[in-house]
């Protein structure tokens, strides 16, 4: 029955062995398969479980440490005024 308890495989290999064992029989074969399939199913869901767990807390902790993004504009280049321009080009000839 160890070997049962160890994986799936080997639940399943356990109830081939007692299906084919005439004092096990069938039933008490396929009873051993449902358990391994209802404790497979559960481990799946605590994991996953756990598992999200995790992720919400990695994301949370993301959110809380990363600076945030702003949106970003590029600024336009200052024109520049009247008086500065006349006294840039006053002075080139065309």
């Amino acid at each position: 029955m160890d070997t049962a308890k160890d994986s799936v495989g080997g639940g399943l290999a356990v109830a081939e062995q007692i299906a084919k064992d005439p004092s096990g029989g069938p039933q008490q074969a396929q009873a051993l398969v449902d358990a391994v399939h209802e404790s497979f199913a559960q481990a799946i869901a605590h994991t996953s479980l756990f598992g999200g767990i995790i992720m919400a807390a990695g994301t949370l902790i993301v959110l809380a440490v990363l600076p945030g993004r702003h949106a970003t504009v590029k600024p336009e280049p200052e024109q520049p005024s009247e008086e500065e321009w006349d006294a840039e080009y006053s002075d080139s000839e065309w």
